[in-house]
């Protein structure tokens, strides 16, 4: 019985790991439960990255930032913008993992264009959004906030892509991790 309940612990133990493998794919060779080692190793092996030299920012709290600048954005030709990586050690390991990705374009001369390209996009990657945009609430809160958003879940990550016109034109995409903290934690 003791054996039984060492396997099945071990098991469960090994799932939260083994889940991040299988994450959804990301921009730029990237995955979610990377280390900074690996993430350093896809910035390498990507044509988009590799001739950039990030800002590598240790935060001394157990996150490590690597911000890019006038990177282009995946899914939308000759627009580039700025891309932040972190990996940090927000999990029940205190292993450094990476946990979110965001690219962030500024002031894009046709933001509404540049929003559609990219839904496109992400919506040939990871199937249609939780709900549309462009459907009778989206509008509502565009025309109150001036804003747009779309969201996907896939089993390992979170993915986002907002337009704000608020105070500035502003496009952005989100990935995060959905597999931070394992359920063994809460067991008595």
């Amino acid at each position: 019985m003791k054996r039984i309940i060492t396997v099945l612990l071990a098991l469960a133990m090994l799932l939260p790991v083994t889940a991040i493998g299988e994450a959804a794919a990301l921009p730029f060779g990237l995955t979610m439960g990377m280390s900074p080692e690996q993430a350093e190793a896809a910035f390498k092996a990507s044509d988009a990255l590799a001739k950039l030299t990030p800002d590598k920012v240790d935060n001394d709290d157990g996150s490590i930032e690597y911000i890019f600048d006038d990177v282009a954005i995946p899914g939308a030709d000759g627009i580039t913008g700025s891309l932040t990586v972190d990996v940090d050690q927000n999990n029940s390991l205190r292993e450094y993992r990476l946990t979110s990705i965001s690219l962030e374009v500024g002031s894009p001369e046709n933001c509404i264009s540049l929003y559609r390209t990219l839904l496109a996009a992400m919506t040939a990657q990871l199937g249609a959004p939780n709900a549309d945009p462009f459907g009778e609430d989206g509008v509502n809160g565009y025309v109150e906030w001036g804003t747009l958003d779309a969201a996907w879940a896939t089993d390992s990550a979170r993915a986002s892509l907002s337009l704000n016109r608020m105070f500035g034109d502003n496009v952005s995409i989100l990935y995060t991790s959905r597999l931070n903290y394992d359920a063994a934690d809460l067991a008595e």
